[in-house]
């Protein structure tokens, strides 16, 4: 947490479970204070001014003191992923990390504003109780509305500051300020240039972590074109240690992953492999609560955290020092079909020929599709119309300013009103002003970054250091750089990266057109798990807090394996109940 007063600083540090100080100022007063991973701090002081980068920066070792005199701007032009925060005598300043994976919030204590990277220390600090309208959007499906991520937290009087933003906090007290600090690219490169700039900066993220974990390194090979991209060029990197890739076998033989991994690994003898089999990995919805982890708030892949947590333990066991990961390259990589609105404008023809594909691959009407494309309207206009239990024709929600909010049948009335109502009374968030196809772009890749930053914390809690490549600032502007027509085609999987990956990638090992889907086995642990499940379900602390019918869930919940609900809907649920469960009391009561 970042305090501007170091009184209530030395008064924070003994209140809160944990926490250490972590940076002191020029004087040896504490301002930073918090409980956080090695090598996730790096302060320096210079002059009157103490900064602090918190998070994942790729750079040289020993540049940060250098790099700090020339300035706070300077330090953010840094690559990887990380946010700055630094005390000088005018105040504090924050700059949020703008793709979103690292985040801040802030509440108010005794009077002065308290930041932090996390919600929950806050929240314990504080007192606070639930903020229903989080809770409420939570339930949302395939993800909550940008503008109510960027409202509230999991609890009341605790609010995030949206990515990409500088929060400036008077050292003297008054009114803090947010103002954007960071602004996308234009996307107006040609496929080749920006395919060149892509294969840098992913190679620079790559290597640039290599280099500074200084020993075994792992990669989480799914077989996926991401992850595979991942692959290669960590074992182009010379390390004595050598790279190991690491698969989780899938069950059906209609999932290709595993064949598509073997051949990757098979094509990079630098590199070992080491497939994690079926008959040793736990099961989806296997070992829980107990799996479940103590986090500010619930994770997103409950079905498969016993997963999760049984690769991280077996990876540590073997000294992997740092972890990568795939999660973000489809958010970063490909533009949501919105851009077919920005191609017809500029290309007709172009424009319809990539309508008909694009709906013949998505199974979709070319009709339906075209019509979707040709409609307009304001953000404002489609966030006041959301109706969340109606669910929207996949033509139009595949060119709408986000994915539509769904929220499931077991909901109640109340929690759609609080949905509604905070949509139509809340601001817009900044993006919009960046037209529907920037805004949804980055909507997407900032609630991808959010639920890795969550798979990365139950990595971390068994002792993986994890990196996500694809959500470094510098790689998400190489890829938002290109046209959104070239980098997004119908008839090739991710022409950008894969054209970025040409000169690297052994013959063969970026060619693959299909993608691998688990759901059939989430199914069947659902089935072989189902009277634990529905044991967990019976009494839900949702309903005690007015957002579900526990009677409509418990059907839901019995019927999910053969009633085709889409599983996002019902493990969303599971992973709140599952949390609130794991909550003293006083943490569930509702603050409205």
């Amino acid at each position: 947490m970042l305090i501007t007063d170091v009184s209530v600083a030395t008064a924070v540090a003994s209140r809160v479970p944990e926490a250490r100080v972590l940076v002191r100022d020029g004087s040896g007063q504490p301002w930073l204070i918090g409980a956080v991973r090695h090598r996730q701090v790096h302060s320096v002081q210079v002059g009157q001014v103490s900064m602090a980068v918190l998070g994942d920066p790729v750079m040289a070792r020993g540049t940060v003191d250098a790099v700090a005199r020339r300035g706070p701007d300077a330090l953010l032009a840094l690559a990887g992923a990380f946010q700055l925060a630094q005390l000088g005598p005018a105040g504090a300043d924050v700059w949020t990390d703008p793709v979103g994976y690292h985040r801040a919030y802030t509440a108010t204590w005794r009077g002065r504003l308290v930041v932090g990277s996390h919600p929950g220390p806050l929240a314990w600090l504080t007192g606070a109780g639930l903020d229903r309208r989080w809770w409420a959007a939570r339930l949302c499906s395939p993800e909550m509305p940008t503008a109510l991520r960027d409202l509230c937290s999991p609890y009341a009087g605790v609010c995030p500051v949206p990515a990409g933003y500088r929060l400036q906090i008077p050292r003297e007290g008054g009114a803090s300020r947010r103002s954007p600090w960071w602004h996308p690219p234009n996307a107006d490169l040609a496929l080749p240039a920006a395919a060149g700039l892509l294969r840098d900066r992913l190679s620079a993220a790559v290597t640039g972590r290599i280099s500074a974990a200084d020993g075994p390194v792992t990669v989480q090979l799914s077989g996926g074109l991401d992850s595979t991209a991942l692959a290669i060029v960590a074992a182009r990197t010379a390390a004595p240690q050598g790279v190991l890739l690491a698969t989780v076998q899938a069950a059906s033989s209609a999932n290709t992953d595993t064949m598509w991994a073997q051949r990757v690994a098979g094509a990079l003898p630098a590199a070992r492999h080491r497939i994690v089999g079926v008959e040793e990995i736990p099961g989806f919805f296997e070992d829980l609560p107990e799996a479940t982890p103590r986090f500010a708030e619930p994770v997103g892949h409950i079905a498969g955290v016993a997963r999760t947590r049984y690769v991280a333990r077996l990876l540590a066991a073997h000294g992997s020092l740092v972890h990568l990961n795939g999660q973000g390259g489809d958010e970063a990589v490909t533009a949501p079909l919105a851009y077919l609105r920005d191609l017809l404008g500029r290309d007709l023809r172009g424009g319809w020929r990539q309508i008909r594909e694009q709906a013949a691959l998505r199974g979709m009407s070319t009709r339906r599709l075209a019509a979707a494309t040709a409609t307009t309207g304001s953000y404002d206009r489609w966030m006041r119309g959301i109706d969340p239990r109606r669910e929207v024709d996949p033509a139009t929600a595949a060119v709408e300013w986000e994915a539509p909010p769904l929220m499931p049948a077991w909901v109640t009335n109340e929690a759609v009103a609080l949905v509604t109502d905070s949509l139509r009374q809340t601001d817009a968030p900044t993006t919009v002003g960046l037209g529907r196809t920037r805004h949804a772009t980055l909507a997407r890749l900032r609630a991808a970054a959010h639920g890795a930053h969550l798979y990365g914390q139950v990595q971390a809690a068994h002792g993986l250091e994890p990196a996500f490549p694809y959500l470094d600032r510098a790689v998400v502007e190489a890829a938002l750089s290109c046209r959104p027509w070239e980098s997004t085609d119908p008839r090739q999987p991710k022409p950008l990266l894969v054209t970025a990956l040409e000169p690297l990638a052994p013959a063969g090992t970026m060619s693959r057109r299909d993608k691998g889907h688990y759901t059939a086995e989430l199914y069947a642990g659902w089935r072989r798990h189902r009277d634990h499940l529905l044991d967990l379900l019976a009494a839900p602390i949702l309903g005690d807090l007015g957002l579900i019918d526990p009677g409509r869930l418990r059907h839901a919940a019995r019927t999910f394996a053969t009633s085709g609900l889409p599983p996002g809907l019902l493990t969303d649920t599971l992973a709140l109940e599952l949390w609130l469960r794991d909550q003293p009391a006083p943490l569930r009561r509702a603050d409205d």
